[in-house]
């Protein structure tokens, strides 16, 4: 990973919002492309580092659902290490298309204010259906291969 990105910064110039939306129209480039999990972004620079990434991400969504109480800074550091210790096994790359997918409103909205609970559920909405796309993708390269 470090020999992909010299330091956090510049993978973070890579795997930032509008990737995310570039991901929903393919998004098996989410699910299979070779792009560092949650687990390897912090080893390679850092668990604090991944908080941020993390924690970033959810600020975007904050900004954008122009929620009448944002979320405190508290919250969002509390919500994105939440999500960076147990959630090592996701990449980046779905993390971001999970956002993008949030943002259209796949999985519901905020009631005037930032809830981070919601967040968490409609994440665990976003990992069964990433499971069925995965298993829907992998038939479909199967059946292409014969």
């Amino acid at each position: 990973m470090r020999k992909a990105y010299l330091d956090a910064d510049q993978c973070d110039l890579v795997f930032h919002s509008t990737t995310g939306a570039k991901l929903l129209t393919r998004p098996e480039k989410a699910y299979f492309s070779d792009t560092p999990t949650f687990a390897v972004y912090a080893q390679a620079f850092g668990f604090p580092s991944l908080v941020l990434w993390v924690k970033t991400q959810l600020l975007e969504l904050d900004l954008f659902t122009e929620v009448k109480v944002d979320a405190d800074n508290d919250t969002l550091s509390g919500a994105a290490r939440l999500f960076a210790h147990n959630y090592g096994w996701v990449k980046l790359t779905e993390f971001l298309l999970f956002m993008a997918r949030f943002k259209l409103g796949y999985y519901g909205k905020f009631y005037g204010y930032f809830d981070p609970i919601a967040i968490g559920e409609a994440f665990l909405s976003f990992l069964k259906q990433r499971s069925i796309e995965i298993d829907r993708l992998e038939c479909e390269r199967k059946t292409k291969q014969r």
